[in-house]
Order: structure tokens, then sequence, then C-alpha cells
């Protein structure tokens, strides 16, 4: 190395230990000529990744600015075959810069906790995007932390009250845009149709379950569940007078002939798919009766099967204890032998199973000693819970699936893509797969202590939620069936 060049560098870095923001010295370290100028590029790149990780740059934004700046001075130099102690000036000074951010990012966070407590339960809650409001906190938090950065601690100290509040308030109007929008939508649009004129009751008390969610929300926005719970009756309510607000309009345009031959369409369906006699000669008293009577035979009859199944089950295992001490096989015999058996059940039932679907309905697959349905077309409405009828075959399917195995345990679990802050993902898939849980419970699939449902939100994805394909593959839900320990194994 020329000595010069080497007294030249050396000189410019000792300048450069004056390099500063609003004054503060800034100390530089000199970097080994020897050193291989790619390795100090990527060394300093990392460290600002690093440091953007750990938000520096909102904590320290001008020195990281700084240090980003050096960077990209060090890459276009490298790029175009600029000398070696120019690129290892701009890196050694990157690399006091971030350093430097780092410090200042320290003295920020210990200098404006509410501040940026307020601010990361904005973000959490979604408020960036309410855009405007949002960019003018930012703006303010930023003015804050720079103030820091110039030494104007006790000013930064000060002012960070106003600006936690702008961020608790931008949080309070994010977790009521992502609860009530929806339902506030229903009604505003409900409204401009003068739903209020023809449904005014039903109108009125969807406005007041709107308000009185609007309200809890302001007074508990941290009672996740309780906010969940208001923000769904709201909207369950807002729903409901649109409905009856469509059936309204459509009644006026209807003789009252039309109105009694549609309502007594309504009924001889009903009675026709349960298997109840046609007795439209009758009054729509009756007709309603008749149905009732007719689902609750049904009913008992669908319990009385189940009752026979159970006690089935319970005599099968009887006879394969005395038929295991009658062929006089040992214990560990015995159990190598329905081993076997329940694996080639298994196999058998699982073959049979996947029979059972279209591929567009479902599709099945073995997990170890487990089967998994995993339900392509079943669909909920958006945000909701509910089990709409379109759903009844698929799941009428996934009954047959699981008497097929006789009295196994079964796992229903919800999932969601990524849209919506993950506590209102996993509330929501928690409550679908209660929901089916429920649906089969009500038509006695199984025992409720056979029956589990869980929600995982949207931790266990099957495809990229880039896509809005992707998310509707993880919007779904899936049934894992257990079969049984002890195996039919006289089957």
């Amino acid at each position: 190395m020329n000595r010069c060049n080497y007294y030249t560098c050396a000189a410019s870095l000792m300048m450069m230990s004056l390099v500063a923001c609003g004054g503060t010295s800034l100390e530089v370290s000199s970097i080994a000529r020897t050193s291989n100028p790619t390795q100090q590029i990527s060394s300093l790149e990392e460290e600002i990744q690093n440091a953007r990780q750990r938000e520096v740059h909102i904590l320290s934004p001008s020195w990281f600015s700084k240090s980003e700046e050096s960077l990209t001075q060090a890459q276009s130099m490298q790029r175009e075959g600029k000398d070696l102690n120019g690129i290892f000036e701009a890196v050694a000074q990157g690399k006091a810069q971030i350093e430097k951010a780092k410090a200042t990012a320290d003295i920020s966070t210990s200098t404006l906790p509410d501040a940026i407590e307020a601010r990361h339960d904005a973000l959490a809650a979604g408020a960036a995007s309410l855009e405007t409001p949002f960019n003018a906190a930012e703006q303010n938090f930023l003015r804050l932390t720079k103030e820091v950065e110039e030494g104007n601690v006790k000013w930064a100290r000060n002012n960070q009250e106003k600006v936690a509040s702008q961020f608790k308030a931008l949080e309070l109007g994010a977790i009521k845009k992502q609860a009530l929008g929806e339902a506030r939508q229903v009604i505003e649009k409900a409204q401009k149709r003068d739903a209020h004129k023809l449904v005014p009751k039903s109108f009125a008390l969807a406005k007041q379950k709107l308000q009185e969610a609007d309200e809890f929300i302001s007074k508990n926005r941290y009672q996740k569940d309780q906010l969940l719970a208001k923000a769904n009756e709201a909207l369950f309510y807002a729903h409901r007078m649109s409905s009856l607000y469509q059936y309204a309009a459509g009644v006026q345009k209807r003789s009252p002939e039309q109105l009694a031959l549609w309502t007594e369409d309504i009924l001889s369906g009903i009675a026709k798919v349960a298997g109840a006699p046609d007795m439209r000669n009758q009054s729509f008293k009756t007709q309603v009766g008749n149905i009732q009577g007719k689902i609750e035979g049904l009913q008992k009859d669908q319990q009385f099967l189940v009752e026979m199944t159970n006690q089935q089950s319970d005599e099968i295992s009887v006879l394969r204890g005395e038929v295991s001490a009658l062929e006089g096989m040992t214990k560990s015999e015995q159990e190598a032998k329905e081993r076997l058996e329940a694996e080639k059940r298994f196999n058998r039932l699982y073959s049979e199973v996947r029979t059972y679907f279209s591929p567009n309905e479902a599709e099945v697959y073995k997990q170890g000693d487990q089967l998994l349905i995993r339900l392509k077309s079943m669909k909920f409405p958006v945000g909701q819970s509910v089990i709409m009828p379109s759903n009844y075959p698929i799941l009428t399917k996934v009954q047959k699936a699981i008497r097929t195995f006789g009295q196994p345990t079964v796992t229903i679990e919800g999932h969601t893509d990524t849209t919506g802050s993950k506590a209102l993902n996993e509330h929501l898939s928690r409550e679908r797969a209660e929901s089916v849980k429920q649906y089969f419970l009500a038509n006695q699939t199984l025992r409720e202590n056979k029956l589990v449902s869980v929600g995982y939100g949207d931790s266990k994805p099957v495809a990229p939620n880039t896509t809005a394909e992707g998310r509707a593959q993880n919007r779904r839900i899936d049934v894992v069936i257990s079969p049984v320990e002890t195996p039919l194994s006289s089957e």
C-alpha cells in the first residue's frame, strides 16, 4: 500500500470523527486495508436490517437514514470500481452511524414508553388502514424521536402524551371499524333505501344494537371476547333488519292470494323434505303442527338408533373379551392380532369414505392412524360462524363418514386466512369449528365427549395467503377422525 495513500485515508477517517447530527460527535473506527470490501458492505447491510427489525428507523430516524445513505454510497462506489479507501470510509461511517442510531433508539425507548406502547397497540389494531390520521400521528411521533436525537429529551418526554393520545384514538377507531364496519354499512345501505320507513321497529333496534356495541367498545376495548359478542350481535340485528326489509318490500308487491300461496309453498316444501303428509287442505296452523310432529318423530327415531348403536358397541367389546379367552391366546398375541386387524379395517374404511365425496366437496387423507376430511365446499358468510342450509349436504356426508367408524373421537378444526387481526381470526375459526360441533351434536352424530372443536386462526395455512385462491383454500374446516383404540378384530 502506498504510504501517502495510507496516511490520506487515516486523516480522512479522523476528520469523520466529527460528523454529527445536531452537533453530536460520531466516533468512526477505521477498517483495515486488507479487509474484503464485499464482506464489509454485507456486514453493514445486515446490521441495518437487524436495526430496522428493532424499529431503530423509527426511534432514531435521522441517524438510521444516514447509515442507509452511507451503505448506498459504499455499494455505488464498489459497482463503479472506485478506490477501496473511499469504500471503507463509507462503510466505517455507516457502521458508526447505525451504532449511534441504536444507542439513540435506546434513549427514545426509555424516554417515550407511553407513546411507543400506544403506537404498537394502534398498529396491532389495524390503525394503519386509517391512512390520513395515522400518517399525521406518525409524523408527530417522528418529531419526538428526532428531538431525542437532538438532545431535547425533556421536551420529547413532556410532549409524548399528546402523541400517545393520538394513537389511542386511532386504535379505538380501528377496533370499531373492524368490529362494527359491516354492521354500519348494512344499516347505512338500508337507510338509503328507506328501510327506516318500511320496517321502522327493526331499523331502530338494529341502530340501538350498533350504538350499544359502539359504547361498549369505547369503554372496554381490550375485552375481546365480550367485544366480539357485542359486535356479532349488532351485525346479526343489522342483517335481520335488512332481510325483513327485503321481505316487507316483496310483500308490498304481492296480492293477498299471492302472499298466501307463497307461504303455503314454503310450508309444503318443508313438509315434503321431512316426509310429512300433504296437508295443504288444512289451516296454516295445522300444517305447521304437521311439520313439527314429523320432525319430533324423526328426532326420536334417530335417538333410538344412536342408543342402539352405543349398546351394540358395548356388547361387542364384551364379546371380544370372551372370544379372546376362548381362543387361549396370550395378551401380547391378542394385541398383535388386534393391531393388524385394526390397520386392515382402517384402510378399508378409508377407501370407503373417499367414495363419499366428490373432488369439489372434500379431500380425504390418512394421517397416521387418523383420517382427515378437508371440507372444500364448506362456506360461511363473511365474518360469521352460522351454518347455512347450503352446507347441510356436505355435513350429512361427513356424518356418514364418522358413523362408518362406529364411535370414533372427532376433532373439528377451524382455519382462516390472514385477513384481519390474529385475535379475530382465532376467535372466528374457533366459533366456526364450534358451530360444526354443535351441528353434529344436534344430529346426534356422536356423544358430546367424543367431539372436540378447536380454532387455529391463520396459523396453519395450506396455501399462500398472497392470492385470492390461496386465501380461499386457507378458509376451511378440517374434520379429524380418530378410530377407537380397540378394533373390531372379529369383524
